[in-house]
């Protein structure tokens, strides 16, 4: 893999994708860590896990891992994730959420030259949108026509 700082401060990032591993916060998630070159969280966010990438976790990682979280921000212990990115113990940080929001704009993690931030907008493009506007448009026509809709999370509406 090649991770290389250019004069923008922004990151190019190869990673070889035949060795991606799905694992689950269920599974021995943290027998994973140690081999990790990235670590992206995507998970909900609950007592259990709240705080859960901390001095611990950080310790389990190789010193030039990713941790990227598109989940929410009461993941990280911020205070931990900035001590490892000072010393060296975390390659870098992509954060699309924040424990606080919003999140102030002076706040030292923000200017890090090893940290990527995006306003919770990481994952929006024309074609998010359209697919988000389609999928709008056929729950209308189902709800009209008293069907059942599609991709309800918050149980019976009606």
């Amino acid at each position: 893999r090649d991770i290389s700082k250019t004069e923008s401060s922004n990151f190019k990032i190869e990673l070889d994708v035949t060795k991606v591993h799905f694992v689950s916060i269920n599974d021995n998630y943290r027998s994973h860590l140690r081999t990790a070159d990235a670590v992206f969280l995507c998970c909900s966010q609950n007592a259990a896990n709240f705080g859960m990438v901390n001095t611990d976790f950080l310790a389990d990682l190789k010193s030039d891992c990713f941790i990227i979280n598109v989940a929410r921000g009461g993941l990280i212990n911020y205070d931990n994730v900035m001590t490892a990115l000072e010393n060296g113990k975390l390659g870098g940080l992509g954060l699309d959420v924040f424990h606080t929001e919003p999140f102030p704009a002076d706040d030292p993690l923000l200017r890090h030259p090893k940290v990527i931030a995006t306003p919770h907008v990481g994952g929006v493009t024309d074609i998010s949108y359209q697919n988000m506007a389609t999928i709008l448009a056929a729950n209308i026509v189902r709800l009209v026509r008293g069907e059942e809709l599609h991709n309800v999370v918050n149980g019976v509406i009606f």
